[in-house]
């Protein structure tokens, strides 16, 4: 999120106790490329919790 130029972020973190998985969907060897799927909680330093559900992701892996 953008205000007045300036960028506002936050930082969240997987816990211990949290709950969560991660589903690799497929490979893509001569592109050295993954897909996946993902469901997971996360929580900020002052213990706000958020839980991301149906997640997906595609990455280039080094």
């Amino acid at each position: 999120m953008l205000i007045g130029g300036d960028v506002i972020s936050k930082t969240y973190t997987s816990k211990a106790s949290s709950i969560g998985w991660v589903q690799i969907t497929g490979y893509n060897a001569s592109q050295n490329a993954i897909q996946g799927i993902f469901d997971v909680e996360l929580s900020d330093d002052s213990a706000q919790t958020v839980h991301v559900k149906n997640g997906d992701f595609k990455a280039l892996i080094n």
